[in-house]
């Protein structure tokens, strides 16, 4: 007996072709709504930590200097903090885009410190007015900013095949 019908199914397991990155750079308006949005979240967080300094103490925010570290602190937190968690900022996630690596990776802590210091030279949003839109912040750390687009994935690809639609690959999943 060839075939025993009571037998557990298998299911034949074979990487499937390596992909290449389909992930389209985000465009010019997008890379602009990322800059609004997020411009307004970082100010609002601002007005957010400021108001509690007035709170616990209104002579804080006489001294300018503090101002401005705050305000810098707000803004490194704010950045470094959202990509190096999710990949994105709010303007990111609501404009469908993320930062990679070149290679398309999860960029790593370094990169974003350095995405998020290099945000504060003069001038630098119009970098990303560039063909490609590729701002200086984006070269100096090593990274892109790139469209979310249905085909990618967060793990290897697999294709699975029925051992019976496919003679048997590598490894073969089952219960014998």
């Amino acid at each position: 007996m060839d075939h025993n019908p009571y037998d557990a199914p298998t299911v034949d397991v074979a990487d499937a072709p390596a992909a290449t990155d389909q992930r389209e750079l985000a465009g010019k308006g997008r890379r602009f709504l990322n800059l609004i949005i997020d411009s307004f979240c970082y100010y609002f967080a601002v007005l957010l930590v400021s108001f509690a300094m007035a709170i616990a103490n209104p002579s804080l925010l006489e001294n300018s200097l503090l101002g401005a570290l705050v305000s810098l602190g707000t803004m490194l937190c704010y950045y470094v903090g959202f990509e190096v968690l999710f990949g994105r900022t709010i303007g990111k996630l609501l404009t469908g885009t993320r930062v990679v690596t070149l290679s398309g990776a999860r960029p790593r802590f370094g990169q974003v410190v350095i995405r998020s210091l290099s945000r504060m030279v003069p001038f630098e949003p119009f970098s990303c007015l560039s063909d490609p839109p590729v701002g200086w912040h984006d070269q100096w750390s090593g990274t892109r900013v790139v469209r979310n687009t249905p085909g990618n994935s967060l793990g290897p690809a697999y294709a699975l095949h029925s051992s019976d639609d496919a003679p048997p690959a590598t490894g073969t999943l089952g219960l014998r």
